[in-house]
């Protein structure tokens, strides 16, 4: 019981001053009665003004101990008082009149109470619970006026620090704040993804029109060309063309696929030294024609898991085919696996032929491609199609830029045989 009272008066330091004068009137209310019963059972009444003097004397310092730690720590804002002087608007007229009503009615009826009834202590007590409702009244009122208040100001764009030390206002306002913040960044992700969109569409639009336009043009030329040696030249350029346009095209539609989460996978046993090699063989003649000098590590000869190797195998392949595009002439290029706390870790690095102006996490996004890529073939979706079958696949995958070294890691919790 002791502790508990200790904890509501003394710990629990944070609140109205008027508040506290509360507590100091319940401790001589409750107080009074307390011990005039308990000096009365044990026989001390002949010391019953002393002790009384005693514990009021008490109740009074603590209480005041108790509001200077309060003024020290929150200033101003420990009066109640100052918050509805402070807070004052017309607009809230009568939510203030209101207020006021209900100091003057419990004011009147206390008076009232007061004038029929002479018992001290009695009065004492009904002082307190009169007192203690007003003073909710007045918070709670208080509270509405700095809530509206706040949200007014988050309406019109304004951000605003209110101070109110009542528990579930407080909490209200903090959750404001935050609601305002994950609202804004939401709202500068849409607007940032749907300029990222709009370029993309200009940027593939533009693609997507010099091979097709290519394609005609060829057709054309081929309708009237009779040279054998020309129709064969127009008929390996058209195939260019519509590869690259066919590329182009897939790459949105495995875009959309992978972003939305529609796609199958079949997981088998697979070895992933080998797999990696496999995939890398279909760019070796690309990589010789660049002096690209392929390096592959690992710890362990044979790294088997349970995974869709298929997907896997898509996976590097764009990003075999993002070296091949991106990587500065003649310079090495790192592969490595490892594995940590049954986990798998890969790792591919390369140089970039020009200065990477972009953070890795930006690379991974959507859309992104960019003019300083515009004289690349392809669609620039090839890291975001990656990332995405990586994490539909369990895994993680994310790109590390240092000026024109470009990282790019994968890691993969191990399934099935290691």
């Amino acid at each position: 019981m002791w502790n508990r009272l200790k904890d509501l008066f003394w710990n629990k330091i944070g609140g109205y001053i008027e508040e506290q004068i509360f507590t100091l009137f319940v401790f001589f209310g409750f107080g009074y009665l307390f011990f005039s019963i308990l000096l009365e059972i044990i026989g001390l009444f002949f010391i019953y003004d002393l002790l009384l003097t005693i514990f009021m004397a008490a109740a009074i310092v603590l209480t005041l101990i108790k509001l200077i730690k309060d003024i020290s720590k929150y200033g101003k804002h420990s009066f109640l008082t100052y918050e509805m002087v402070g807070n004052f608007s017309v607009k809230y007229t009568g939510v203030y009149i209101e207020t006021f009503l209900v100091i003057v009615f419990m004011y009147v009826a206390f008076d009232f109470i007061r004038q029929t009834n002479s018992d001290a202590v009695g009065l004492l007590l009904i002082a307190a619970i009169m007192y203690r409702a007003t003073i909710s009244v007045i918070k709670s009122n208080m509270g509405k006026i700095v809530l509206n208040k706040k949200v007014e100001k988050l309406y019109d764009g304004m951000v605003s620090e209110e101070i109110f030390l009542e528990k579930t206002i407080s909490e209200t306002l903090y959750l404001l704040d935050h609601l305002y913040g994950s609202m804004q960044e939401s709202m500068e992700e849409k607007l940032k993804s749907e300029r990222l969109k709009t370029e993309l569409i200009t940027n593939i639009s533009h693609d997507i029109k010099t091979p097709l336009t290519s394609i005609i043009n060829y057709v054309d030329l081929l309708k009237n060309e009779e040279n054998d040696t020309e129709k064969e030249k127009y008929i390996n350029i058209l195939d260019y063309n519509s590869r690259r346009l066919k590329s182009m095209v897939l790459d949105l539609i495995d875009a959309s696929k992978t972003g939305t989460g529609n796609i199958e996978f079949h997981n088998a046993v697979v070895e992933l030294n080998e797999l990696i090699l496999q995939v890398y063989s279909l760019f070796d003649e690309d990589f010789n024609e660049k002096g690209l000098d392929f390096k592959y590590e690992t710890e362990r000869e044979n790294i088997f898991f349970i995974i869709d190797g298929d997907q896997l195998s898509r996976v590097f392949e764009n990003l075999f085919s993002n070296v091949v595009k991106y990587s500065m002439k003649n310079t090495p290029v790192y592969g490595k696996t490892y594995i940590r706390d049954n986990e798998i870790t890969i790792q591919i690095i390369n140089t970039s032929s020009y200065l990477i102006e972009v953070s890795g996490e930006e690379l991974l996004q959507q859309f992104v491609q960019g003019e300083r890529s515009r004289h690349i073939e392809g669609s620039g979706l090839g890291l975001y199609i990656a990332k995405n079958i990586v994490e539909l696949m369990g895994g993680k995958l994310s790109v590390e830029v240092n000026q024109q070294d470009f990282i790019i890691q994968m890691k993969f919790r191990v399934k099935g045989r290691e």
